[in-house]
């Protein structure tokens, strides 16, 4: 039988496809991937691919709001420095920087609206097998949301 063993490709419909792309790039030092699908941009990440893209047919991102029931939460070398820098450049911070189950944390809102965090590994997240991370990563993280419901 064959098995899941977790997210693969992340995609964020957005309003302003260059926009977003710009911030992802312009602030967070995302490049882009060498090609990408008409009405998206793919970014070079990893070990999960990520991109945004234009609304697919029939999705209203007006209808309601953006980002309701998702967290993102994004790899950095060190998310306080990376705090500092987006506040500096008037992005908006959600949240000030607080110790998660990544270690540091820090949450800014994209002007799509939906929060985006940024995390610095924690130590004992690296063992050498991409998989079993990303599992540990995602029972820490299910576990910090139930352990957190406010955030």
């Amino acid at each position: 039988m064959p098995t899941v063993t977790g997210p693969d490709f992340l995609a964020l419909q957005v309003r302003d496809l260059e926009r977003a792309a710009s911030f992802y790039e312009q602030r967070l030092g995302l490049r882009r991937a060498p090609a990408s699908p008409p009405g998206a941009v793919v970014f070079v990440t990893e070990p999960v691919a990520f991109a945004v893209r234009d609304p697919l047919p029939g999705t209203d991102l007006d209808a309601g709001q953006p980002g309701l029931g998702v967290a993102l939460w994004m790899g950095a070398d060190e998310a306080q420095p990376l705090h500092d820098r987006l506040a500096a450049d008037g992005v908006e911070i959600v949240q000030a920087p607080f110790d998660g189950p990544f270690g540091g944390c820090s949450c800014c809102a994209i002007r799509t609206g939906m929060p985006s965090r940024s995390t610095t590994r924690a130590d004992g997240l690296d063992s050498g097998d991409p998989i079993e991370d990303l599992r540990t990563g995602w029972d820490l993280h299910v576990g910090f949301g139930v352990e957190n419901p406010a955030l």
